[in-house]
């Protein structure tokens, strides 16, 4: 019997956890992290390299294309 591993939940075992939150509510979640951690690039912007905070927005507005 070959084994295998899986690296990642698919939909279906992701569903059946339970409690689940909110498609929406954990996009809002999420999206104000990012928006935390790009005030914090603004607000000490020597110790982050530059271009910090567009290469954390690129990344956000990527994840929520899919």
């Amino acid at each position: 019997m070959p084994k295998e591993t899986l690296l990642m939940a698919t939909e279906q075992e992701i569903a059946e956890k339970t409690p689940q939150m909110e498609w929406a509510t954990a996009v809002q979640v999420i999206e104000w992290c990012v928006d935390e951690m790009v005030d914090k690039i603004a607000e000490y912007p020597d110790d982050y390299g530059p271009g910090r905070a567009d290469e954390v927005m690129e990344a956000w507005e990527r994840i929520l294309r899919g």
